[in-house]
């Protein structure tokens, strides 16, 4: 979708510095070791912001690696529709 866009991005491996980014995208299917899932809090805790979708950043007992209960389904959050909608919002106009 950013690439349509024309949105400029970077592809990122477990080793890259998130520090230098406001934002990181996760792809669908992603699994999470112990160390990126402790780079990704750190992110988070810095003030970044992740947009994740489906599996991704799931570890291996099946919980997700930013949310602190076990797996289950749900409610996106008022502030997650937001952060949703801004990007959304963004891009639509980057056209």
């Amino acid at each position: 979708m950013l690439l349509e866009l024309h949105v400029p991005f970077d592809v990122l491996d477990r080793y890259a510095d998130f520090g230098k980014y406001k934002v990181l995208i996760l792809p669908d299917e992603i699994d999470v070791d112990a160390e990126t899932e402790g780079k990704l809090k750190a992110f988070v805790a810095g003030g970044g912001k992740v947009i994740a979708s489906w599996h991704s950043a799931q570890r291996s007992d099946g919980a997700f690696a930013l949310d602190s209960r076990p797996h289950q389904q749900r409610a996106l959050s008022h502030a997650e529709l937001l952060a949703g909608w801004a990007v959304h919002r963004v891009c639509a106009e980057r056209r």
